[in-house]
């Protein structure tokens, strides 16, 4: 999952954004994919994280300290990033 992707769940509103616009706007044509990768690489689904941080300022990435953003990620994976 891009950090950009990330970044739109984070700051996004989730009465107003979908999952599925988010992943399709960063070229994630297959949105169990995209749900996985979230679920790998940031502990939670990417539903959760649309709803979690409802109300953060905007550009507030914020990371899970127990996880890499590029740990167990494919080459491929790395390379779309």
């Amino acid at each position: 999952m891009s950090a950009r992707a990330r970044n739109d769940l984070i700051n996004g509103d989730p009465d107003a954004l979908t999952v599925s616009a988010v992943a399709l706007r960063w070229g994630f044509g297959h949105l169990g994919r995209f749900g996985a990768a979230c679920q790998e690489w940031y502990g939670e689904p990417p539903s959760h994280t649309l709803r979690r941080w409802k109300g953060t300022q905007p550009g507030a990435i914020r990371e899970p300290p127990h996880k890499s953003r590029t740990a167990g990620m494919t080459f491929s994976a790395k390379l779309r990033r």
